[in-house]
């Protein structure tokens, strides 16, 4: 009885063990990756009047990241106040139409260009999270980034000499917004 007792612990531990470090395991790739797709080019052309938007690979030290960038359209001449650095959900790619939505709301709304990175695993860009440090480095590169930006666009000037670097998140994207400044 007590072997049968020994034996019945030890198989409830595992399954216990594998619940808990398993199934988030498992969950993981639902919640936090997303799929590759394609930005829907409809979606940018209907908004091509009134902004431009464009999708590129960035080479950050730890990883190459999949940017989007929405720039108002402006009047010859005029310069943005402001740069913005938007972060999405988790899991939420930036070649999501609805995401790319919410990045054209925000430009078009504050009159000034919005970028979003998609996080590592997502989307196109490459990489796997491997911990929370992972995460960490990458907020800290896209947050130096652009300040880069934000200086090299004063110098050239597409932003005004007293423009700022805002930050924004939507869900999730709150927490990192937070964590990158």
């Amino acid at each position: 009885v007590q072997t049968l007792r020994t034996q019945l612990f030890l198989s409830l531990n595992r399954v216990q063990m594998l619940i808990r470090f398993g199934f988030p395991w498992i969950a993981e790739e639902m919640v936090l990756a997303a799929p590759k797709r394609a930005p829907k080019q409809s979606l940018i052309d209907a908004w091509s009047p009134y902004c431009a938007i464009t999708y590129e690979s960035v080479k950050l030290t730890s990883a190459t990241l999949t940017q989007c960038t929405v720039l108002p359209s402006l009047p010859d001449g005029d310069s943005y106040d402001g740069l913005m650095l938007f972060y999405q959900g988790a899991g939420i790619s930036v070649e999501k139409s609805s995401c790319l939505q919410n990045l054209i709301d925000m430009s078009l709304r504050c009159q000034m260009p919005v970028l979003a990175f998609n996080q590592r695993h997502v989307g196109s860009s490459d990489g796997y999270h491997y911990s929370s440090t992972s995460l960490q480095v990458d907020l800290a590169e896209q947050s130096q980034y652009m300040l880069n930006m934000l200086g090299q666009w004063r110098d050239a000037g597409r932003l005004s000499k007293q423009a700022k670097l805002y930050v924004y998140g939507l869900c999730q994207g709150g927490v990192l917004a937070l964590c990158s400044v």
